[in-house]
């Protein structure tokens, strides 16, 4: 840990010399250096708004600059004034925005920085090292796709725009690995996986998500085939079902109706049925809005389908049972791939309440960056035509695909998986993410299956550009989870520690000795608690800790 033991010690660590010519903050006077241990102070607070989940309104701007102001004492030898030449106003008038930054100033706090101001500081750090290959959302792009691609890759991004060609390289593989069939990937840990995949696509209104669906339609193309024949026979035999009525001689339903393309828009008990045609293969479904996943009636009440999401990535059993002869009863697999896309806003809105239950980690999201230059822009993204060989290239992947059963293992993409666990690891560790370490285990597991489907559609040869690109749509991944949901994870987790290793009277030494409500709402925040004060200073002045001095609308410790 850093530990802070004197204000000497802060300003030791400061590295540049240069002063700050006209401070941020508006406020003149003394000069201060540019930066702290090699990282510009504007970077720092950039960082920091994004850690205390954003800008303030304008109902919640105090409580925010006096968060802020804590944090930043750890990198400005705890001097109000230095805090306020880089410390932006937020709009807050400018004299009670410097009184808030000098209570921050005079309250006890501990020598340790905090975890949040640490994390702030390695992301920093990260951010200047990484070659603009950042896992950290600040508004930047995601990690550049590598220019040498596997040769399928190639040839499914070769049509596409260029802007869109990390997201369907990304999105392609649930279509892919719908074409396996009793194949079975040994992992590192030496445990049997099928390759159970499934995307969301994330971009603004218009911003072009149907470009994953042509290469798609091109992958699943034999698969429609056969489903276009089965469900053929299927409604052939169902005609039959009702003109016989009651006869005794219905004949039973067809073997072999593996129809695997579905609509979501389903009972439970299609959705089993279908399951148990399949014969093992994997269902798969492309869905132009993510809310669609709900229309799989997983129970009579409806609801979330978030537990089969999870069952499907673990290919667990799932089924149904009936009393009437006629009803489909059975326990099956479930084997299903899917493509969803979504906005921003209405992804976050989604899987709010899945944040702890393992679904978000279980699926891989893929974006289509946007700035403000593009939504303005008069150019159209071209897509290129799909010349009448352009299925002919692809064949030979598919095939390969279709006819590989069995158990592979492949030495070199375990020793992958060490590199990146190692890579990812390290960067969760100097960031203190906990958050980006949670969701990097399953990440890398999904990363292996593109690589193994890639290795058995080059034909079982390892190859550079299958390693770099396996990297690649990991660290993607995780980027495109880090951007969407990274205060969710946030919150969810400290709200976790704070449950079990803090208790309500561990933070008052923290406090000076008058203080408001709202410094210990202040307080909270920045230790990763509930805002809402109330049940806590109950608990003080209920055991005697404090006084209430309403004339001055303070709380006064009782010294013991």
């Amino acid at each position: 840990e850093e530990v802070i033991s004197s204000p000497d010690t802060v300003a030791n660590k400061i590295k540049s010399e240069m002063p700050v010519s006209s401070p941020s903050g508006g406020v003149e006077g003394p000069q201060f250096p540019l930066e702290y241990d090699g990282i510009e102070y504007n970077e720092i607070v950039s960082v920091l708004e994004e850690q205390m989940g954003g800008k303030p309104e304008h109902g919640s701007r105090n409580n925010f600059i006096f968060s802020m102001a804590c944090h930043l004492r750890y990198v400005t030898n705890d001097d109000p004034e230095w805090i306020a030449s880089i410390l932006p106003t937020y709009g807050e008038g400018r004299e009670k925005w410097m009184a808030t930054i000098r209570s921050a100033c005079a309250r006890s706090q501990t020598k340790t920085m905090p975890r949040i101001m640490k994390r702030t500081l390695a992301i920093c750090r990260q951010r200047t090292t990484d070659e603009g290959q950042q896992t950290a959302d600040n508004g930047q792009l995601p990690p550049e796709m590598p220019k040498r691609l596997p040769p399928l890759i190639k040839l499914l991004v070769s049509r596409t725009p260029k802007v869109y060609r990390p997201a369907v390289a990304h999105a392609v593989f649930p279509a892919l690995g719908a074409h396996l069939w009793k194949t079975y990937f040994r992992y590192i840990d030496n445990v049997l996986h099928e390759a159970t995949l499934m995307n969301v696509l994330v971009g603004e209104t218009g911003a072009g998500k149907n470009c994953i669906s042509e290469p798609i339609n091109h992958i699943l193309r034999d698969i429609r085939q056969r489903d276009m024949e089965n469900l053929a026979r299927e409604r052939e035999w169902k005609r039959e079902m009702v003109t016989k009525g009651a006869n005794k001689d219905k004949r039973q339903r067809p073997e072999g109706l593996v129809i695997q393309e579905i609509d979501p828009d389903m009972t439970n008990a299609a959705f089993v049925q279908r399951l148990a045609d399949a014969e093992g293969r994997f269902l798969y479904t492309q869905m132009d809005e993510i809310e669609l996943l709900d229309s799989l009636k997983t129970n009579p009440r409806g609801g979330s389908v978030s537990a089969v999401l999870r069952l499907a990535f673990d290919c667990g059993e799932y089924g149904q049972v009936r009393v009437a002869a006629n009803a489909v009863n059975a326990m099956v697999r479930v084997r299903w791939n899917w493509n969803a896309s979504s906005t921003v806003q209405r992804v976050r809105k989604y899987f709010a309440k899945n944040i702890a239950d393992g679904t978000l980690s279980r699926l891989s999201f893929a974006t289509i960056p946007e700035s403000e230059e593009d939504v303005y822009s008069e150019e159209f993204p071209v897509y290129e035509h799909y010349a009448e060989n352009y299925a002919d290239q692809l064949q030979p992947y598919i095939d390969r695909i279709e006819t590989c059963t069995g158990t592979l293992v492949c030495p070199e993409a375990n020793a992958w998986v060490r590199a990146i666990n190692r890579e990812l690891l390290t960067f969760a560790r100097e960031a203190e993410d906990s958050g980006y370490a949670r969701m990097s285990r399953r990440g890398i597991l999904m990363g292996f299956f593109r690589a193994m489907l890639l290795y058995v559609m080059n034909g079982c040869q390892w190859s550079e550009e299958i390693e770099r690109f396996a990297s690649w749509s990991v660290k993607y991944d995780l980027w495109c989870k880090m951007r969407f949901f990274r205060d969710m994870l946030r919150s969810d987790i400290e709200g976790e520690r704070a449950a079990l290793q803090r208790g309500p009277v561990g933070l008052l030494p923290l406090l000076p000795q008058e203080f408001t409500r709202d410094d210990v709402r202040a307080l909270r925040i920045a230790q990763g608690m509930k805002p809402d004060p109330k049940v806590v200073l109950s608990q003080w002045l209920a055991k005697g800790a404090v006084v209430r001095d309403d004339e001055r609308g303070l709380y006064v410790k009782v010294k013991s």
